[in-house]
């Protein structure tokens, strides 16, 4: 398996990919899926060239061949210096189980001490069990924050946190 950062020209990889995960697990991100597919293509450019740039915000992709299997996002708390939020977290289900998570997550954490932070926060939908066991597997723990999911309030999104 490769992880590696997005780059410049694969916003529409990217799209493909965010729109599969929303599709498949709508539960879990802040974003809808309507939403994200009226996107138009230079906002998914935008965020390939952020994330090649990689100043303060990066997604990394993991794949064997084609299509992309797997994703996670990061961008740095401008409010709060030293923390980074991981976001956008998903792997393909027929691919879950094999470590992938465990890469991205890595991968993010690395970007993240790279750039000084001291603290990894994510997310996750209560009652999201196969991503609950992830993120406590790789370190993080629940802040005891919640708010409403941004694109279901009638979910709960719990807030966790990973020292780097």
């Amino acid at each position: 398996m490769t992880v590696r950062r997005l780059r410049r020209g694969e916003g529409e990889q990217l799209r493909e990919l965010r729109l599969r995960a929303l599709a498949e697990a709508p539960y879990a991100f802040a974003t809808s899926f309507e939403a994200a597919r009226a996107r138009p293509a230079e906002h998914w450019e935008e965020f390939a060239l952020k994330s090649e740039a990689a100043a303060s915000q990066v997604t990394f992709v993991v794949f064997e061949d084609d299509p992309w299997l797997g994703m996670a996002s990061a961008f740095l708390n401008p409010d709060e210096p030293g923390e980074a939020h991981m976001v956008q977290m998903w792997v393909d289900p027929a691919s879950r189980g094999q470590g992938l998570g465990r890469l991205l997550v890595e991968a993010i954490a690395e970007w993240a001490s790279e750039r000084g932070v001291t603290r990894l926060e994510a997310s996750v939908t209560e009652g999201n069990k196969p991503a609950e066991i992830l993120y406590e597997g790789v370190g993080f723990l629940p802040t005891g924050d919640q708010r409403p999911l941004a694109s279901n309030p009638s979910l709960t999104e719990i807030v966790l946190a990973r020292d780097l």
